[in-house]
C-alpha cells in the first residue's frame, strides 16, 4: 500500500507537458555504471551478475549503453548545454544472442576530470572536476539493437611515421583544504623538502619533459623554492609571505596562502624531482602541493598497464608494432561516445584527425578496467515537470518528510507543491554525476516555463563543502546531502563563501559572474557585475531522519498551532554587541527607529551589551543581566530577534551573550521568532564536523528560532548593515496578506548586493512559510469622541478609544497596551567605547482588554498620575484573537501626545484591594486586583514600582505582568516562577491606584519537591517499521534530565541504545527514533526508559512493547 501511494502523489504533484523533451530514462530498464578512470571497461556476465542482474534472456547485442560529456557543468545560463544523454559505440563479443561466459561488451569511458588543448599556450592541460570524482554510463537492456565501434581502416598508410606519442598526466591529490572553505583542496604539506616520482615506462629520454608544477605557500617572509633532480637545481618559485594566523584574532582574516606555480622544460634521465625550502626558513612555515602537470615523448608500445597517448597537430600519421607479438587493441578515442578501432595493414597503424589534439586508448583484454558499481535506475522523466510554485529538492532517504511538508503547504498555505529527488535531477541535467549547476539548471527549466509562478525552492538536506568526501568521516552520509555552491576563492577568510544563492540565478545573462581576485594582497571585488535572485532560496541542514521528522513537525506547529497566538508577534528585539565604537548599538538603533516608521504596530524591545553591567571573570567578561535579557525575550517571544556585532560558530559576543548550551535549552516552541544575525560564521552550515549555533538553534524540537536568515562565513559590519537595513524596508511592505519569509529573503539579498560578502547571507528555513504576523489590522478611531491625530492625553483623566478591525465579520477579544512618552537612556560606556544614548518604549501606563463585536471595539481606562509630565508623543499598541482562535488582528498608534494635566482631577483617596495565591505544583504567583480608579501599572510610581519582594532579597518587577480584564477596575497578574528551591516563603507586594494610592500585602507559602517520578509513556506507532516517537510525561518541569532508551529482543539482548539528554524540560516532551538499521527481524520487542535528573542523580523507569515490521 506504501508504494501505491506514494506513486499517486508523485503522479498528482507532477503533470506533464506534452510539448516538453521526454526523457530517455522514462521507459525500459535501465542501470547506472560507476566510472572513475579513464579508459576501457569490460561488461561480461560474471560482473552483471555480481551486481545482481539476471542475463538469463539477455541479449549482449541487445544491451545499449549511453552516457554524456563528462566535463563540469557551464555555470553561465546562456551556453548551450549538451546533457543528453548519448548512445556510445561498444565491442561485442558474441556469436549465440545468449550472453554466455565468454561473451563480453567492451567500451571506453571517461572520469569527470577534464584535458584540453591550451592553444594560446600550445600545452596540454587538465581541470579536476570539483564536484565528483565519479562519471556514470546508463546502461539499457532491452530489445534494441546497441551502436557497434567501427573499424578504422586507412586506405593508404600515413607519409609520416612516428615511434613516440605525447604522454600527459597530472597529480592533484585533494587531502586538505585549508579555510574548510572554497573549491580548492590541496595535497601533501611540507616543511623542508620533499620528494616526488613519475613512474612512466617507455620516456624517450632524448626529448624535453616539461613539469607544471602549483603550490600553495604559508610562508611568513619571502623567500624560495628549489626544484631539483639528481642533486641539481633546475628552478626556483618565488614565494610570497603571507600574515595570517588561524589563532590570531585579527590576523586570522588576511590571505591564508599564495599561489605559486612553475614550470620548466628540459631533458631528463629520471622523472624523480626534489621539491626544497631554504634551513633557515621560519619552523612554522611551509608549502602545500596542489598539482603536477608532466608531459613527455613515449615510446608507442602496450605496457603493462592500459593507456592513453595523445596527437598534437598532426593530422595523419603511422607507426609500426610488429616489434611487439602481445598486441590487441589501439582505440581512437578521440571522441569518446564514437571511439573507432584502429586495424593495422602489415603491422602497420595508421592515424588520421582533423583536430589539433588526438587521442589512442592502447590495451589488452588482460588490463581492461572492471566496473567497481552498477545499480539499478528506476524510470524517470523530470524535464516534464509542471511549474511549481515550491519546489523542493531532496534526497531519497528524506522522501516520508518532504511529502509530509509538501502536503502541508498545499492543504494548509494553498501553495503549488513539487518535490524532486536529487539524484534523478543528476541523472536527467548532469549524466549521473553531483555537480550544483544540474539543480540550478533544472530550476531553470521550471522557472522559463512560467517565471511568474516559480517562487520558492527548498533543499531539504544538510551540505558538505567537502564535495566528494576528501575528509573521509564516517558520520558523515554523503548520500543524504545537497551541494551548496562553494565560491572559486578558497584562500580568503572573508571572501571564499559558500551560497545557496547560486540556485536563483536564472537569466539567460546569469550564472557566471566575476567573484573577485587578490592582486598583491590586495582584494578586488566585483560588485557591480553580481547577479540578482530570480527565485527565493532556503534549506533545512538536516542530517538523519529524527531530525527532519522534527523539523518539519516544528515548521507544521508554527504555521497551525493555536497555542503560538498572542501579543508577541509585534515585538522585534534588537540584539548588539558593545565592541567597535558602539557601531552594532548605533545599527541597531537605526533599525529600531526604521521598524517603528515602517510600521507603527511594531514594539522594539533592546537589549544593548553596554546597556548591562559586566563583571569580570577567570574567563574573560560578562554580562549576567544582560544573558537574562535575552532568555527573557527568548522565552518569552518576539516577531523577529535581531542580532548585530561580534560571534562565531558556536555563539555570540566575547562576553557570551549567546552560547550553545543555552541554544539547547531553548523552550519556546509557542512563540519562535525569526533570527537574523548580522555576524560572522554564527550560519556556518557547510561543514559536518561543527554544528553551528544556527543549525543547533533551528534544529532544537522545542524552541528557538523558525527561521535564520544568518552569516556563513567572515562578514563586514557595513554590508552587514546594508542587509539589515534592506530587511527592515522590505518585511513590512504590505501586511494585508501573507508575509512569506522567501519574499522578504529575496528582495532584501536583490537590494544590498555588495559583491562576495553579501553571498554569505543565507537562508535556513523554509522560503515558503508565512511570517507570523497577522493580516487583520487593528485601528484606533476616536479619542473621547474626537479625531486621535495629535490629541492630548492627560493624568488622571478618563479616555474612551473607540476603532475597529477591518473585517466586519470579526468577533472576539482585544488587548491595548498604552505606553508613555520613551525615554532617553545611556549606556555605561568603557575604556574603548564611549557611553551612547537610546530611545527605550518601557513606561506601560495601562493594560486591558475589551471585547470586538462585528470589527468595532471601545475601551475606558484612567490615565495614572505618574504619567510624564512633558508633553511628548505616545504609543498604543492593539492585539486581538477572534472567538475561535482562527483570526488575528494587530495595530498600533503614535501620532497622539500624552503629558497634559487634567482640568478635573477626580478625587480618589481609596487604596487598591487584592488577594494573592501561590500553586507549588505549577509554582505560579497569581494576584487578583481592583480598584474603582484602576490599578497603576507604570514604572514611574511616586511610590515605588509594583514589586514582588521574596524573603527580604529577590525582587521582580511585574509591572508587564498584570492585565485589566474588560473593566478597567480589575485586573490580575500571573507570574511563573522557574525551578523555586523546597522551602518557606513569605512574598511581600505593594499595590498602587492611578492615583498613588497604595497598599502593602504579604503572602506565606511553602515550596514542597516531589520525588521525580515517569508519570506516562506511550510509543507510536505501534507495530512500526521505521521511525518510533515515544513520549513521557514527568513531575520535574524546567530540570535537566537524562534518557537512557534501550530496545531489547524477547531473550533481553539489547538491539538499539540511545542517550537523549533534555534540559529545562517541558512536562510532556518526545523523542523520535530511527530503529530501521536496528532491529533486524520483525516481531516483538520490549523497550525501556531509564531516566535520571541530573541534579539530584533520583532516577525513575518505564517501559513497555513494540512490534517491528519489516
Amino acid at each position: 500500500m506504501k508504494k501505491v501511494y506514494l506513486l499517486l502523489i508523485l503522479l498528482i504533484t507532477f503533470i506533464p507537458k506534452s510539448w516538453s523533451q521526454t526523457s530517455i530514462l522514462s521507459e525500459g530498464n535501465w542501470f547506472k555504471i560507476q566510472i572513475t578512470k579513464n579508459g576501457v571497461y569490460r561488461l561480461d556476465k560474471a560482473t552483471l551478475e555480481g551486481f545482481g542482474i539476471a542475463t538469463e534472456s539477455v541479449n549482449p547485442n541487445q544491451i545499449q549503453l549511453f552516457s554524456s560529456p563528462s566535463k563540469l557543468l557551464a555555470q553561465e545560463n546562456a551556453k548551450p548545454r549538451n546533457t543528453t544523454l548519448q548512445e556510445l559505440s561498444i565491442k561485442v563479443n558474441d556469436t549465440d544472442g545468449k550472453f554466455d561466459t565468454k561473451d563480453y561488451i567492451l567500451f571506453y569511458a571517461e572520469n569527470p576530470d577534464q584535458l584540453f588543448y591550451d592553444s594560446l599556450n600550445a600545452e596540454l592541460k587538465h581541470k579536476q572536476h570539483p564536484y565528483s570524482n565519479e562519471n556514470y554510463v546508463f546502461m539499457k537492456i532491452g530489445h534494441s539493437e546497441s551502436k557497434k565501434i567501427q573499424n578504422h581502416i586507412p586506405k593508404s598508410l600515413a607519409s609520416e611515421s612516428i615511434n613516440s606519442l605525447t604522454h600527459f598526466e597530472f597529480y592533484e591529490p585533494e587531502f586538505v583544504n585549508i579555510l574548510n572553505s572554497g573549491r580548492e583542496w590541496l595535497g601533501e604539506y611540507f616543511f623542508s623538502e620533499w620528494d616526488f616520482f613519475f613512474d612512466v615506462n617507455g620516456h624517450i629520454k632524448s626529448q624535453p619533459v616539461k613539469l607544471t608544477s602549483q603550490f600553495v605557500s604559508q610562508t611568513f617572509e619571502n623567500t624560495n623554492l628549489s626544484i631539483l633532480s639528481e642533486d641539481k637545481v633546475l628552478d626556483n618559485i618565488p614565494l610570497r609571505k603571507i600574515n595570517y594566523r588561524w589563532n590570531d584574532y585579527y590576523k586570522r582574516y588576511n590571505r591564508a596562502g599564495e599561489i605559486a606555480s612553475k614550470s620548466i622544460s628540459n631533458i631528463q634521465d629520471n622523472l624523480e624531482y626534489t621539491f626544497s625550502l631554504p634551513n633557515d626558513i621560519d619552523i612554522s612555515s611551509g608549502v602545500y602541493l596542489d598539482f603536477f602537470e608532466l608531459t613527455l615523448e613515449r615510446a608507442i608500445a602496450f605496457y603493462p598497464n592500459q593507456h592513453q597517448a595523445y596527437l598534437i597537430n598532426k593530422e595523419s600519421i603511422s607507426f609500426d608494432l610488429s616489434h611487439q607479438a602481445d598486441r590487441e587493441f589501439v582505440w581512437d578515442v578521440s571522441n569518446p561516445f564514437s571511439p573507432s578501432m584502429l586495424q593495422p595493414v602489415n603491422s602497420k597503424f595508421s592515424f588520421q584527425r582533423n583536430d589539433k589534439l588526438g587521442k589512442l586508448s592502447f590495451f589488452k583484454t588482460d588490463n581492461v578496467f572492471t566496473p567497481s558499481k552498477i545499480e539499478a535506475v528506476k524510470n524517470q522523466n523530470i524535464a516534464e515537470t509542471e511549474t511549481p510554485e515550491l519546489l523542493i529538492i531532496y534526497p531519497k532517504y528524506f522522501e516520508s518528510e518532504v511529502i509530509q511538508l509538501a502536503e502541508f503547504r498545499k492543504n494548509h498555505d494553498g501553495l503549488e507543491v513539487g518535490y524532486v529527488e536529487i539524484q534523478s535531477i543528476y541523472n536527467e541535467f548532469s549524466g549521473g554525476k553531483q555537480d550544483p549547476t544540474a539543480i540550478r539548471d533544472f530550476a531553470r527549466t521550471l522557472w522559463m516555463q512560467n517565471p511568474e509562478k516559480f517562487k520558492y525552492l527548498l533543499l531539504f538536506g544538510d551540505t558538505n563543502y567537502d564535495y566528494k568526501g576528501a575528509n573521509n568521516l564516517d558520520y558523515v552520509k554523503m548520500e543524504r546531502l545537497i551541494p551548496t555552491y562553494e565560491g572559486k576563492e578558497s584562500l580568503e577568510p572573508i571572501y571564499s563563501y559558500s551560497s545557496d544563492d547560486y540556485f536563483g540565478f536564472l537569466e539567460d545573462h546569469e550564472g557566471e559572474w566575476p567573484e573577485g581576485y587578490s592582486q598583491n594582497g590586495s582584494w578586488r571585488s566585483t560588485p557591480n557585475k553580481d547577479h540578482s535572485l530570480d527565485i527565493s532560496v532556503g534549506r533545512l541542514p538536516v542530517k538523519d531522519k529524527i531530525e527532519a521528522k522534527l523539523l518539519v513537525d516544528k515548521l507544521i506547529y508554527y504555521s497551525s498551532s493555536k497555542k503560538s497566538l498572542g501579543a508577541w508577534k509585534r515585538k522585534i528585539t534588537f540584539v548588539a554587541d558593545d565592541a567597535d565604537l558602539n557601531i552594532h548599538q548605533r545599527d541597531a538603533e537605526a533599525f529600531s527607529d526604521q521598524s517603528i516608521q515602517n510600521n507603527a504596530a511594531i514594539k522594539p524591545n533592546k537589549i544593548y551589551l553596554d546597556a548591562y553591567p559586566q563583571i569580570s571573570t577567570e574567563l574573560g567578561d560578562r554580562s549576567p543581566k544582560a544573558i537574562e535579557a535575552f532568555e527573557k525575550a527568548m522565552n518569552e517571544g518576539s516577531l523577529i530577534i535581531n542580532y548585530n556585532g561580534h560571534g562565531s560558530e558556536d555563539g555570540w559576543t566575547d562576553e557570551k551573550l549567546l552560547t550553545l548550551n543555552q541554544i539547547l535549552r531553548w523552550r519556546n516552541k509557542d512563540r519562535m521568532p525569526i533570527l537574523f544575525t548580522a555576524t560572522c560564521e554564527f550560519g556556518r552550515y557547510d561543514n559536518p564536523a561543527v554544528v553551528s549555533g544556527a543549525e543547533a538553534a533551528l534544529l532544537n524540537p522545542n524552541g528557538g528560532p523558525i527561521a535564520l536568515l544568518t552569516t556563513t562565513r567572515p562578514v563586514f559590519s557595513s554590508t552587514n548593515f546594508k542587509i539589515n537595513q534592506a530587511f527592515y524596508q522590505r518585511i513590512f511592505e504590505d501586511v494585508s496578506k501573507p508575509i512569506r519569509l522567501g519574499d522578504v529573503f529575496r528582495e532584501t539579498k536583490n537590494n544590498s548586493i555588495d559583491g562576495e560578502v553579501n553571498r554569505n547571507f543565507s537562508l535556513l528555513g523554509d522560503p515558503s512559510m508565512a511570517i507570523a504576523y497577522p493580516t487583520l489590522e487593528a485601528n484606533l478611531s476616536l479619542i473621547n469622541g474626537e479625531n486621535p491625530e495629535n490629541y492630548a492625553l492627560a493624568s488622571q483623566s478618563k479616555v474612551l478609544l473607540e476603532g475597529n478591525i477591518n473585517d466586519n465579520n470579526f468577533n472576539g477579544i482585544l488587548n491595548l497596551t498604552l505606553y508613555d512618552k520613551a525615554v532617553t537612556k545611556k549606556t555605561y560606556g568603557g575604556q574603548n567605547y564611549p557611553s551612547m544614548t537610546y530611545k527605550s518604549i518601557e513606561n506601560k501606563l495601562y493594560e486591558g482588554k475589551a471585547k470586538v463585536l462585528n470589527g468595532k471595539f471601545q475601551i475606558e481606562f484612567t490615565v495614572p498620575k505618574s504619567s510624564s509630565e512633558e508633553l511628548a508623543e505616545g504609543q498604543i499598541y492593539f492585539y486581538a484573537v477572534n472567538t475561535d482562535s482562527t483570526k488575528e488582528a494587530i495595530g498600533g498608534y503614535n501620532n497622539f501626545m500624552i503629558g497634559a494635566v487634567s482640568n478635573e482631577p477626580i478625587s480618589d483617596n481609596e487604596p487598591p484591594q487584592f488577594e494573592m495565591y501561590f500553586n507549588s505544583n505549577t509554582q505560579t504567583f497569581t494576584v487578583n486586583a481592583s480598584d474603582e480608579s484602576g490599578i497603576n501599572v507604570s514604572s514611574n510610581q511616586e511610590n515605588g514600582n509594583m514589586i514582588l519582594v521574596l524573603n527580604d532579597t529577590l525582587e521582580i518587577a511585574l509591572n508587564e505582568y498584570y492585565t485589566a480584564t474588560e473593566s478597567y477596575k480589575t485586573g490580575q497578574i500571573v507570574y511563573q516562577f522557574s525551578k523555586l528551591p523546597e522551602g518557606s516563603y513569605t512574598a511581600y507586594l505593594k499595590l498602587a491606584d492611578v492615583y498613588n494610592n497604595s497598599k502593602e500585602e504579604a503572602l506565606e507559602f511553602t515550596v514542597e519537591q516531589e520525588t521525580f517520578a515517569l508519570t506516562h509513556n506511550l510509543l507510536y506507532p505501534n507495530p512500526a517499521f521505521d521511525i518510533v516517537t515515544l513520549q513521557i510525561a514527568h513531575n520535574k518541569a524546567g530540570e535537566d534530565l537524562q534518557f537512557e532508551i534501550s530496545f531489547l529482543d524477547i531473550s533481553g539482548k539489547i538491539m538499539a541504545q540511545e542517550i537523549r539528554d533534555c534540559y529545562s524540560c517541558e512536562t510532556n516532551i518526545s523523542f523520535g527514533m530511527n530503529l530501521e538499521p536496528y532491529l533486524p527481524i520483525q516481531g516483538k520487542y520490549f523497550y525501556k526508559i531509564n531516566a535520571i535528573q541530573i541534579s539530584n542523580r533520583d532516577n525513575s523507569s518505564k517501559g513497555g512493547k513494540l512490534y517491528f515490521w519489516k
